[in-house]
């Protein structure tokens, strides 16, 4: 029965014949069925499908459509507001497994879980949203959010789940890296959010995001890994900033690279 029901509305969504305004409704009860402890490994296969298929029928992959993206990612935040961690990040990776828009609506929702965000307004709704509240609450400067706080009451198994979303959340690090250029400065250095380092020129919101990653894996004790849960909560942690480091990385000199003609590679000064 749940084959047939994943198999139709993704028959509808290649066709174009769901309505859009129900679409939020369906991805909704795709989300229920795929956190269904009995869902085999074929089913959750079949409903990553469904949900690439249904989020790619809203309209070309490359446009952003405000209205209706938000729609979902409103729908999606609701019902994960109240649900464990652990199921939180199953549905967000669940949207993680696609590309284009789907992905798109889950670095959305990522960042809003972080955020503790349960609403996004299709005018403040975009491809790339602004990095620095990230730094902020992985410094715990974020109102009424202490997810990364470390003391004696953490739960360093939701702290993971956490890293994860926040994973889903700087998935596109090379766009990020591209929009860097066009930016402009903030108003704090990494001096002034507490991470102990004035560099001599304006850190980008990914160096800075690193750096946050940084000091919360350094705040984590454990000693001669004696802890399990902290230690694979620690290489989570570690395993993103390096993943933000490199990719930035590759995505500037990349960069640069585009930018270089035939010519100048020749010259004098280029080698």
């Amino acid at each position: 029965m749940l084959y047939r029901l994943i198999y139709l509305t993704a028959s509808a969504a290649r066709f174009g014949s769901l309505i859009p305004q129900e679409i939020p409704n369906v991805l909704l009860l795709l989300s229920h069925v795929a956190l269904d402890p009995s869902c085999s490994q074929d089913i959750t296969r079949d409903l990553i499908m469904a949900v690439h298929d249904i989020c790619s029928s809203i309209g070309p992959s490359d446009d952003v459509i405000p209205d209706i993206e938000s729609a979902v990612c409103n729908k999606l935040l609701g019902f994960l507001a109240d649900v464990e961690p652990i199921n939180k990040d199953y549905v967000v990776g669940l949207l993680a497994s696609g590309s284009g828009r789907t992905m798109r609506i889950a670095r959305v929702i990522a960042r809003s879980i972080i955020l503790d965000k349960r609403a996004v307004t299709s005018t403040g709704y975009s491809n790339l949203p602004p990095l620095f509240p990230l730094v902020k609450a992985l410094l715990n400067d974020a109102s009424g959010r202490d997810i990364f706080q470390i003391n004696s009451q953490t739960d360093y198994v939701d702290l993971g789940y956490y890293v994860h979303i926040l994973a889903v959340a700087l998935s596109a690090i090379d766009l990020y890296t591209e929009n860097e250029k066009a930016q402009k400065p903030e108003p704090f250095s990494p001096s002034m959010l507490g991470l102990g380092r004035r560099p001599e020129k304006p850190d980008t919101p990914l160096q800075l995001i690193k750096l946050a990653l940084d000091s919360l894996h350094s705040r984590i004790a454990d000693t001669r890994a004696a802890h399990l849960d902290r230690s694979r909560t620690k290489a989570a942690i570690k395993q993103l900033s390096m993943r933000v480091h490199y990719q930035r990385r590759a995505a500037v000199s990349s960069y640069v690279s585009r930018k270089q003609s035939i010519q100048s590679y020749f010259t004098p000064a280029s080698r």
